[in-house]
C-alpha cells in the first residue's frame, strides 16, 4: 500500500469517527451540563423526557436518583396530565410547573407495595412541564406553589 492510500484511509477513518462521535453526542441531549434549573439559588441538574416514550419511563426500575438532581418533563401544551410509580423503586417528590412557576406538589410519592394496585397523580390545574426530584428535596429546596424556576424557559 502507498503512502497516499494510507493517508486517504487515515482521513477516512478519521472522518468516520468524528462522525460517530458527532451523531451520538447529538442524539444524548442529557450528556451535557447545559441542563441545569436554579431553584431558590440552588442547581438541580435535570435530565429531559419530551417524548412520548421517555415520560412513560421516567424514571421506572432505576435504583436510586443523585442528589440535586431530576427528571423534567416537558409537554407540547398545558393540560391535566397524570402521573404513576409504575416500576418505581424509591420515593419522589412531584413538582407541576407551567411556564416556570410551580402550581402544585406532591410530597413522598411511595413506591406500590406489590398489590399490583397503582394510583394515578394529578395536578391542580393544567401544566406543561413536570419535574420529579427525591422524596424531601422539595422541602430541602423550598419549593411551594409559586415558586419561580430559573432557566426552565431554555428547554
Amino acid at each position: 500500500m502507498e503512502k497516499s492510500d494510507k493517508i486517504i484511509l487515515f482521513g477516512l477513518g478519521l472522518a468516520v469517527l468524528i462522525f460517530v462521535f458527532l451523531a451520538l453526542g447529538a442524539r444524548n441531549k442529557n450528556a451535557t451540563n447545559k441542563n441545569i434549573l436554579i431553584i431558590n439559588g440552588e442547581k438541580i441538574k435535570v435530565e429531559i423526557a419530551d417524548s412520548p416514550s421517555e415520560r412513560k419511563k421516567g424514571l421506572s426500575n432505576r435504583e436510586s436518583l443523585a442528589a440535586n438532581t431530576g427528571m423534567l418533563f416537558l409537554f407540547k401544551k398545558k393540560d391535566d396530565y397524570s402521573f404513576h410509580m409504575k416500576d418505581m423503586k424509591f420515593p419522589i417528590d412531584l413538582v407541576f410547573i407551567r411556564g416556570n412557576e410551580v402550581i402544585g406538589i406532591i410530597k413522598n410519592l411511595r413506591v406500590p407495595d406489590g398489590d399490583g394496585y397503582i394510583a394515578n397523580y394529578l395536578p391542580p390545574a393544567e401544566f406543561d412541564k413536570a419535574l420529579e426530584i427525591n422524596a424531601g428535596e422539595a422541602e430541602k429546596l423550598g419549593i411551594k406553589r409559586g415558586t419561580i424556576i430559573k432557566d426552565i424557559d431554555k428547554f
